[in-house]
């Protein structure tokens, strides 16, 4: 993305051939920057901004951009928008897949994202403390709550500012619209998924103020080396950067500590947010892995009394339950994951697991098989299939594939998963031979 807008800066001072070679650099490099970060497909309207200051391109308002000057400023700018669609396109659709975007959300609500977003990204700049790999969205968006309130009223101030004083510092405002720009498809007016903020959304909308730094002192060592500058004020300024850089980059040496292992990475993140579920089940699940079960049923009970409405929290506590072989405990919390969710095929999985274990193995084997009246059977076959090569030794995964395959009419591969399957627990073997009539 910077090589992008340095190759249009740079095209926009040059002639002929040199300029049509640096624009088509540019798209190329813009076309390379769409396919690693699809974020950046609003990066045309903040070129359209430099267009305006500093460059100059476009004047007198948009009347006057469409002079014969300015129509061919904005033809230019067809096959950077033509780009910018098609990954605008390409994101909103994989969004939407992934859970990423909630249609139907109150326009109140986008509105205080917004709001929240513009302020964070900003103030996290000026002092990049408290910092998270997750700041999860609340279960709904109150527009009343302080902080979005607060934010909002921020956002407005701002802009008024930055308005008032654009003739005097028309820097500020292009900086600040260029920053909303570049932010907007991440600032919730489109986007509502999991997350309210996120600190790589910061990287590419950022940069305007990071230039702003720049110039500021810039001109400072200027002003001081043309002798417009008293040495107090020198001598302050010099203090107040080399501060700066201290703090920022201890801020910078302990960020990168939080980053060690998963267990300290969530730990923190649950320290920054308490409340964060997600934070608290990857916690959770790292402390599960090290064998620490009942610190991790704590984390777990807290995700589901903080959103009860999440089903692989449920599934959580049962793993962790299991661990500890209360197996009758599990079940029951399984049961209520499913409830929750019944194509959830991890939770019924556990839950068939939970069941062998106790020796219940009929039930197991009817219970995995009730998953196809949720999901048809290739996706319980791409499911399991990847349960499988994930856990070689688990015979579940390979009960699954053989239910799958068995309604798929492929009793040859089915066969061929039940030989697996003897290998691994001959007695769920037998009674799925007698349940499926293999």
């Amino acid at each position: 993305a910077l090589l992008t807008v340095r190759l249009y800066l740079r095209a926009a001072e040059a002639a002929g051939t040199r300029r049509t070679r640096l624009l088509a650099g540019g798209l190329v490099t813009y076309l390379l920057t769409l396919a690693s970060k699809a974020i950046a497909f609003a990066l045309p309207l903040g070129l359209l901004v430099l267009d305006v200051y500093p460059l100059g391109r476009l004047r007198d308002g948009p009347r006057g951009w469409l002079g014969s000057g300015g129509r061919a400023v904005l033809w230019e700018k067809v096959p950077w928008v033509v780009l910018s669609l098609g990954a605008g396109v390409v994101a909103y659709r994989a969004q939407l897949s992934d859970g990423g975007i909630k249609l139907g959300t109150a326009w109140l609500e986008r509105a205080a994202n917004v709001g929240y977003s513009l302020c964070f990204y900003l103030r996290k700049t000026i002092w990049p403390g408290g910092l998270s790999p997750l700041y999860e969205a609340p279960a709904s968006i109150d527009p009343g709550a302080p902080r979005f309130l607060l934010a909002v009223a921020g956002a407005v101030g701002i802009t008024l500012l930055v308005w008032v004083v654009r003739r005097r510092w028309p820097a500020g405002l292009a900086a600040w619209v260029i920053y909303v720009v570049l932010l907007a498809p991440v600032s919730g007016a489109f986007t509502l998924g999991q997350q309210l903020v996120a600190d790589r959304y910061s990287y590419l909308a950022c940069l305007p103020w990071a230039l702003l730094v720049g110039a500021g002192v810039g001109a400072v060592v200027r002003a001081r080396t043309e002798g417009r500058l008293a040495r107090p004020l020198w001598v302050a300024a010099v203090g107040t950067a080399v501060v700066a850089i201290v703090t920022l980059a201890t801020l910078t040496s302990r960020q990168v500590r939080v980053w060690h292992d998963t267990e300290r990475l969530w730990a923190h993140a649950v320290g920054v947010e308490p409340d964060c579920v997600t934070c608290r089940i990857n916690l959770g699940h790292a402390l599960l892995d090290r064998g620490e079960a009942l610190e991790a049923l704590a984390h777990f009970h807290h995700a589901v009394t903080v959103r009860p409405t999440r089903t692989s929290s449920y599934r959580s506590v049962g793993l962790a339950l299991a661990s500890l072989g209360r197996y009758p405990e599990a079940v029951a919390w399984y049961e209520r994951g499913l409830e929750l969710r019944p194509q959830a095929m991890d939770t019924r999985a556990s839950l068939a697991a939970a069941l062998t274990q106790m020796g219940r193995r009929q039930e197991a084997v009817d219970r995995l098989a009730e998953g196809l009246r949720y999901v048809s059977p290739a996706v319980m076959v791409q499911y399991f299939r990847s349960a499988s090569e994930w856990r070689p030794t688990a015979p579940i995964p390979r009960l699954g594939l053989i239910e799958a395959y068995l309604r798929l009419g492929d009793r040859e591969q089915a066969r061929q998963e039940f030989q697996a399957l003897s290998r691994l627990d001959p007695e769920l073997a037998l009674v799925t031979r007698e349940a499926l009539g293999l």
